[in-house]
């Protein structure tokens, strides 16, 4: 045998006219604003907070704020719920783009600040009129993958996942960390970078430790996978660091850019470890 279980119902402005005292539990509806609320035996209706309110937003099913108060269709109350027309806070069409922040420009003047490009970050700029700005911060590449080996006097290409991508027409600022070792202590490694063809300007210095008494040769290059390398180092297998620094300023063809490097004598195996790395900042 089917039953329908019904809950004592009225319009708002009836409940509000009698006024009743719910039992503890008893639930009671407001039929043209859709909100509920229980009885605790012993408070007044008009007294009884609402239980919660139908999301459902239209002109006549008013929305319910922090206070239990009919809201305007569409605004944004402290409850969470959706009321636009409220001018006291912020309106979700103030953003228009993934990314996009709320800042502001003076007091309870909230305005969007739109995505910055890749690579930018959020520092406090008090020339502009909402106190921000985007700029351009290092980036730092972490090498994790395997150890990389080359007897080559050729640089080799062979680092992939050794350094970033380069945008077309944008300039960069370099600097390499090499964690390495010579086979013997009558080679070194000598290193460079290589990136897309045809750049507008590449600048490279390098520098290659020989002992740990802080002797090094420094050498410079104008193009990529250029430059020689020292003919000793002070200790086989030890782990060593090489610093190298560039200005990279890309043409036309966007592409990577990665570290390469070379053995001064061929018989002898260059180790690049884990733990390298390369830190980059785009200027443009």
């Amino acid at each position: 045998m089917s039953a329908t279980i019904q809950i004592r119902r009225d319009t708002a402005a009836n409940w509000t006219s009698a006024n009743p005292v719910l039992a503890q539990g008893e639930q009671g509806y407001e039929t043209d604003t859709h909100r509920t609320k229980f009885g605790d035996g012993s408070t007044a209706w008009a007294s009884l907070g609402y239980a919660f309110v139908n999301p459902t937003i239209s002109s006549s099913t008013p929305n319910m704020d922090s206070t239990g108060a009919a809201g305007s269709s569409g605004q944004v109350s402290d409850a969470g719920h959706i009321h636009p027309s409220d001018t006291s806070r912020i309106p979700t069409s103030i953003g228009t783009a993934k990314g996009d922040i709320i800042t502001y420009t003076a007091s309870n003047t909230p305005v969007r600040m739109g995505v910055g490009t890749d690579t930018q970050g959020l520092i406090a700029n008090s020339a502009n009129a909402n106190g921000l700005s985007w700029q351009y911060v290092p980036i730092t590449v972490y090498y994790s993958g395997s150890n990389i080996t080359s007897n080559s006097t050729s640089y080799q290409v062979s680092t992939t996942g050794f350094g970033f991508s380069l945008l077309a027409n944008a300039t960069y600022s370099i600097q390499a960390n090499v964690l390495y070792s010579s086979s013997s202590t009558s080679g070194n490694i000598g290193i460079s970078l290589n990136g897309p063809a045809s750049p507008t300007h590449v600048s490279i210095r390098y520098e290659i430790p020989l002992s740990t008494t802080g002797s090094v040769n420094e050498y410079i290059a104008r193009a990529y996978n250029t430059g020689t390398a020292p003919t000793a180092i002070d200790a086989s297998g030890a782990y060593t660091l090489a610093t190298l620094w560039a200005t990279v300023i890309n043409g036309s063809n966007a592409g990577a850019l990665y570290l390469t490097f070379i053995s001064s004598n061929s018989s002898l195996t260059m180790t690049v470890y884990p733990g390298s790395c390369m830190i980059y900042t785009r200027l443009n």
